[in-house]
């Protein structure tokens, strides 16, 4: 019967076995009573984790995990019947992605609560360096890493009477940090939506825009105070102004971004908003490191994004405070390799936070 080789199927996935369905020739199995087949999805997914060498817990979870909603939920084997049916191999990575961040979720939702941070305890060198405090505006990922690496460097962070280090990036990284950031917020906001949103009001959000925060910043502090990083190397202008000279460790991915707000759609539905929040940071941390391409601005943008772009490095140049680097260093790139995330690079990146996860728990018998 064909029930009994899809089963099969299911059996060789949940035991690690890495074979397409329509390559699959085996008819051992039986359907157990009163149990649904997962979707070709779920069956897909598993497939490809199990050729990653993911551990069977990995694979278990995805398998158990339920999803809903639009897609092909529904959807049978190709050769099983139904009124849609699926070479699971041949799904679109958004389809896997579904299952991927449904899994991603409910993993997450299983863990603990986190224990809160402990209490800082100022170090001897923080008393000594108590004189030189500072400030890192804008919300790029070379502006969340420099303040990172200050902050480990025992220099206290405040605003008054601090030096002030506006980091002035390509507008697209600025957007792509402020979109990051929306997403560590619990959004689930697509980039070119993001985009849409700030080209309709004409307007860039306020810590994106550089030249609107070295403003600010002079008539709080002064101009003397505020220093405008436009160099390829920010920690070299640190050093030069502060005398110590931070470590910068890689800040998130644009499709580490796309991934949290997949699985962000899914908490949002799944778990209350405070427990929503609680579980990003545990999120965050469960997606590991991997190289990614920079990701430009959408084409129905792009001629507002140059012309904003001009208008803060004339700006920047303009005014009295301390520029390092070539203001022209803001415009957009002008052939971006990609101006939208590939689901299919999300989709490695998902697949590789599952094989992480079940490593992590030591997962390997299911």
């Amino acid at each position: 019967m064909k029930s009994q080789r899809a089963w099969a199927w299911l059996h060789h996935l949940r035991d690690g076995g890495g074979t397409e369905w329509l390559q699959f020739d085996s008819a051992a199995g039986s359907a157990p009573a009163n149990q649904v087949l997962p979707s070709p999805a779920h069956l897909e997914t598993a497939r490809r984790l199990n050729l990653l060498g993911a551990p069977l817990g990995a694979v278990s979870l995805v398998l158990d995990s339920p999803i809903a909603g639009r897609g092909l939920v529904g959807a049978s084997l190709t050769g099983e019947g139904g009124s849609l049916e699926v070479d699971p191999a041949q799904l679109p990575a958004a389809e896997l992605l579904r299952v991927c961040a449904a899994a991603i979720a409910r993993h997450e939702v299983g863990r603990p609560s986190p224990q809160p941070p402990a209490p800082v305890v100022r170090s001897a060198t923080d008393r000594i360096l108590r004189h030189s405090p500072w400030q890192v505006v804008g919300i790029s990922a070379t502006a969340q890493a420099l303040r990172a690496a200050l902050r480990a460097t025992g220099h206290p962070e405040r605003d008054r009477r601090a030096t002030v280090f506006v980091v002035a990036s390509a507008l697209d990284e600025q957007m792509a940090g402020h979109w990051h950031e929306r997403v560590l917020a619990g959004a689930g906001l697509r980039w070119r939506r993001l985009w849409a949103l700030a080209h309709g009001r004409s307007r860039l959000p306020r810590r994106a825009d550089p030249l609107v925060l070295a403003r600010e910043w002079s008539g709080r502090v002064g101009h003397q105070r505020v220093h405008v990083l436009l160099d390829s190397n920010p920690a070299a202008a640190v050093a030069e102004v502060l005398g110590v000279d931070p470590s910068l460790l890689p800040g998130p991915t644009p499709t580490t971004t796309d991934l949290l707000r997949r699985v962000n759609q899914v908490l949002a539905v799944s778990v209350p908003e405070d427990r929503h929040l609680e579980l990003i940071p545990g999120l965050v941390g469960s997606i590991p490191q991997a190289p990614d391409r920079e990701l430009g601005v959408p084409l129905d943008q792009a001629v507002w994004a140059e012309q904003e772009a001009e208008r803060i490095a004339v700006g920047l140049g303009q005014g009295a405070w301390t520029v390092h680097g070539d203001t022209a260093r803001v415009l957009p790139a002008a052939r971006p390799s990609r101006r939208g995330v590939d689901p299919a690079d999300t989709l490695d990146l998902a697949l590789l936070t599952l094989a992480m996860v079940g490593s992590a728990e030591g997962g390997t018998d299911g």
